[in-house]
C-alpha cells in the first residue's frame, strides 16, 4: 500500500505536472480529498484518490491520432475493468474535469462484456488476460494502464509500482507507438521507461 499521505502525495505529483506543463494546478487539494482529511482516508482508499489521479494527470500528457475521436468535442473515456477498485471516489475526483477542452467519462467494463473502444484504460490486478491478444500489436489507440509486477514490460503501457514506499510508474514507449499514441517527453522524464521483454 502506499504510504505517503494522500494530500501531500498528490500535491507534489501535481506541483511537478503543473511546473513542467507551465500552466496552472491540475488539482486543488480540496477537491483530491473529496473535502475530507487525508487522517480520515484508509490506506487503500488513499492509494487509488492517487491513482485516479495519476490516471487523469497521464491523460493531460499523452495526444491520440484524431481518429480516436468522434467528433471534436467527444469525451475522453477512461474505461476501468470489473472489479473496481476506486468504487465512486473517481467519479467525485474527475467530475466536470476537462482533459484538451474534452469532457472525462468514467465507464466501468464488467468480466462477461467485451471491452469496448475507450481512451484510457485501467487494469486491476488479475484482470490482465482480459486484454484481447490482438491488441498487442493491432489494437486501438488505447492508453493502457496496469498495476501487475512487470505489467508495461509485459506489452503494457504505463504500469504502476512501489519503491521505497513510494507510488512510481514504468512507460513502455515502444507500446504506446503501436497504438499511434504520443507520449509527452515531460511524462516520460518522470517514468522509469522500460523495454519489452515478452508480448
Amino acid at each position: 500500500m502506499v504510504t505517503t499521505p494522500l494530500r501531500s502525495a498528490l500535491s507534489l505529483f501535481l506541483a511537478i505536472l503543473a511546473l513542467l506543463a507551465g500552466s496552472g494546478p491540475a488539482w486543488s487539494s480540496d477537491a483530491s480529498s473529496g473535502g475530507r482529511s487525508a487522517g480520515s482516508v484508509d490506506p487503500e482508499a488513499a492509494e487509488y484518490h492517487l491513482k485516479a489521479a495519476y490516471l487523469y494527470n497521464f491523460a493531460r500528457f499523452v495526444v491520440w491520432p484524431d481518429s480516436a475521436f468522434a467528433a471534436q468535442d467527444s469525451a475522453l473515456t477512461i474505461g476501468i475493468l470489473v472489479p473496481d477498485p476506486f468504487g465512486p471516489a473517481i467519479d467525485s475526483l474527475l467530475a466536470d474535469r476537462e482533459i484538451a477542452g474534452r469532457p472525462v467519462r468514467i465507464e466501468r467494463y464488467p468480466r462477461d462484456t467485451a471491452i469496448p473502444r475507450c481512451h484510457v484504460l485501467f487494469v486491476p490486478k488479475g484482470e490482465e488476460d482480459r486484454i484481447p491478444p490482438t491488441w498487442a500489436e493491432s489494437g486501438p489507440p488505447t492508453l493502457i494502464v496496469g498495476e501487475s509486477p512487470d505489467f508495461a514490460s509485459q506489452g503494457g503501457m504505463i504500469g504502476f509500482f512501489e519503491e521505497s514506499e513510494k507510488l512510481r510508474f514504468q512507460i513502455n514507449p515502444e507500446a504506446t507507438r503501436r497504438r499511434g499514441l504520443v507520449v509527452n517527453s515531460k511524462l516520460l522524464s518522470l517514468a522509469s521507461v522500460v523495454t519489452e521483454t515478452h508480448r
